[in-house]
């Protein structure tokens, strides 16, 4: 068994790189392999590439959706107009009323419940529950476009009631901004890691993780990402379980 490694809160300031965490891969006929799995201070960063064709698919779907939501939306800014569309694809059931019979993105939440349940077990020890993986929400984000003055931005936030948050990143744009992430060591830090996505990945870190999307200039490429999380307590994925 690997020894637990508890990380403390209170790591040097000077600590500004990371480390390759081992993990067992994938097996070959899984949906994703991982490219890299990182101890960012005391946090695990994990970047996946899919193997399913479900690419263009989502990008499609996004489009259509967001177009015709945008007539129908009344917004002050982007950022606003991010919220209200989120929002309408949320249901009191608790699924994704937008997308939930669209085939592509019932396998886009296959893959990310592999992907959920891989890092759990290689990196926190713990089995998802049944009920964890079936109270899986994703959803689709957009910005940009052919709007010359959209901007697409994010302000810093976490996910709150979830073990873990994903990114899926369909279409990326360039230049586009990256997702930064905030030193969770407190305010006393000034510390940030900025990964930049690449179409057809997935990025998970624990969703207690602060992080915010910069202003991304307008481009006629929409920015399009579907995020994912995975419901629970914070507290399970404060403790890492991994060999340096």
């Amino acid at each position: 068994m690997r020894p637990l490694l508890l990380f403390s809160l209170l790591l040097s300031l000077t600590q500004t790189s990371y480390t390759t965490a081992s993990a067992s891969p994938p097996s070959s006929s899984s949906s994703f392999t991982e490219v890299s799995s990182k101890l960012l201070w005391s946090t695990l960063l994990s970047t996946f590439e899919v193997h399913e064709p479900i690419q263009i698919p989502l990008v499609d779907a996004a489009i259509s959706a967001y177009t015709h939501f945008i007539p129908k939306s009344n917004p002050n800014s982007d950022a606003i107009l991010g919220d209200q569309f989120y929002l309408a694809q949320v249901s009191p059931q608790g699924t994704n009323k937008v997308f939930q019979q669209d085939p592509t993105f019932t396998q886009l939440k296959e893959t990310m419940a592999e992907v959920f349940s891989y890092t759990l077990q290689q990196f926190f020890n713990v089995q998802p529950t049944k009920q964890q993986l079936d109270g899986l929400f994703c959803w689709a984000t957009v910005g940009g476009g052919p709007n010359p003055e959209s901007q697409t931005f994010h302000p810093p936030h976490t996910h709150k009631n979830s073990v873990l948050s994903a990114v899926y990143y369909a279409s990326i744009p360039t230049p586009s901004a990256p997702i930064t992430f905030q030193d969770p060591r407190g305010s006393w830090t000034s510390q940030i890691h900025a990964h930049q996505p690449q179409n057809n990945t997935i990025v998970v870190f624990p969703s207690w993780l602060e992080h915010y999307i910069g202003v991304t200039p307008s481009s006629p490429q929409y920015r399009i990402s579907y995020s994912c999380n995975l419901p629970g307590s914070h507290h399970t994925t404060t403790d890492l379980n991994i060999e340096l």
